[in-house]
């Protein structure tokens, strides 16, 4: 090869890998320029450690745990404030509390989490130790309750907040548990008497459970309303089975709520007429004889008091009701609920008072047996389900 030619090549070839390096060497400078490596953000964190068993009183350390946080104010939801990077706070009184940290940030960057909340649920020391009215509200999605006692009531929250159509709800005594169905959701609830412990009885990924109304406890086995049966299962959802068979063509064809009849051996529910039939009924435990107890009532909640022979029921046509056991002797105790959504209803017989949900005023009531003296016992509320702890 001619060495020019070469000496050319090698001249050209020099020439281009140091154009190129400069053209990188721009190129690296400029994506530098364009893509700047992000300042940290800062985000609120903490933890919290409470004494007595988050029970009132109960004192709780709160430990901040913040990324690259410069200040510190803690909102507490019970009036108190703090500007503590982790103070400790004394909560005197049951309740749920909205605690809020709120922390200033190291670089003014869009992605900074400036506030952590959490909702602080303090137990009430005498829930499930004192008389006590449980509650499913539909607006905060949750089970509620107020300490029957001397004062004027107080109305406290369980932490829980999934629910969405809680129709059903009643007292396991033997285990000191609460528990609810959710129509809508599919699922039945259990809760310990303060609202913690939140387990899954039973939900629809066991083909048994369709659409949870009312419930009933009867010795170690838990028993659900529904469209065309009466389930039953364990008390911890195990060896469920349609107990009780109905059918959607002929009269009973839903039992909205169920209550159980100890003396005579029967269960009696109210029968749907919304898409339905109606009345109220009764059946053998066997399941092999239905009877019709009062004929036609667009029912919803009911309650028993078997010791005196009678029975209370909604009918959204004429209002509360009351009659015999055998249905005979129906006299409305409380008119001004027609045309009014009751979906709960519990009888308190050391007190001589029944409580029923008012769901179209945002009420629960509470009357003398007769229906006589009714007050309006909790407001601002969306009841549906109800049921009386009667104390340890």
């Amino acid at each position: 090869m001619n060495h020019k030619i070469f000496d050319t090549m090698k001249r050209s070839i020099l020439i281009y890998t140091i154009l190129f390096s400069i053209l990188g060497l721009v190129v690296f400078e400029g994506c530098e320029e364009e893509n700047p490596v992000p300042e940290p953000s800062t985000i609120a964190n903490f933890t919290f450690e409470a004494t007595n068993d988050q029970t009132a009183p109960t004192t709780i350390q709160f430990t901040n745990t913040s990324h690259l946080a410069t200040s510190y104010l803690w909102d507490f939801g019970n009036g108190t404030t703090s500007s503590e990077a982790s103070p400790v706070v004394t909560f005197s009184e049951p309740g749920s509390y909205n605690v809020t940290l709120t922390v200033g940030a190291t670089h003014d960057v869009y992605y900074n989490k400036l506030i952590k909340e959490v909702t602080l649920q303090v137990k009430d020391p005498t829930a499930g130790k004192t008389k006590t009215l449980y509650f499913t509200d539909r607006t905060t999605h949750s089970v509620r309750y107020v300490i029957l006692d001397d004062n004027a009531p107080v109305v406290q929250d369980f932490g829980h907040t999934g629910l969405d159509k809680p129709y059903g709800m009643v007292i396991d005594t033997a285990n000191a548990r609460v528990i609810v169905s959710d129509y809508r959701e599919g699922v039945i609830y259990s809760y310990d008497l303060e609202g913690f412990d939140l387990q899954i009885v039973i939900d629809i990924n066991n083909p048994v459970l369709t659409d949870p109304f009312g419930l009933e406890i009867i010795g170690n086995k838990l028993y659900w309303g529904t469209e065309g049966a009466i389930g039953r299962c364990n008390m911890d959802g195990s060896e469920a089975a349609i107990f009780i068979p109905m059918t959607t063509t002929a009269k009973p064809e839903m039992a909205i709520d169920i209550a159980w009849d100890y003396l005579a051996g029967n269960f009696i529910f109210s029968n749907d007429k919304y898409e339905f039939s109606g009345g109220m009924f009764s059946v053998d435990f066997n399941g092999t004889t239905f009877t019709e107890l009062v004929a036609g009532t667009n029912g919803g909640a009911i309650a028993l008091d078997v010791e005196n022979n009678k029975m209370y029921y909604a009918d959204f046509e004429k209002g509360i009701c009351m009659a015999n056991l055998d249905g005979a002797g129906e006299t409305v105790i409380a008119a001004e609920m027609t045309d009014t959504y009751c979906w709960g209803m519990a009888i308190d017989l050391d007190a001589g008072k029944i409580y029923w949900s008012d769901k179209t005023n945002g009420i629960i009531v509470r009357a003398n047996l007769d229906g006589s003296e009714k007050e309006d016992f909790v407001t601002n509320c969306n009841p549906y389900a109800i049921a009386i702890d009667m104390y340890r």
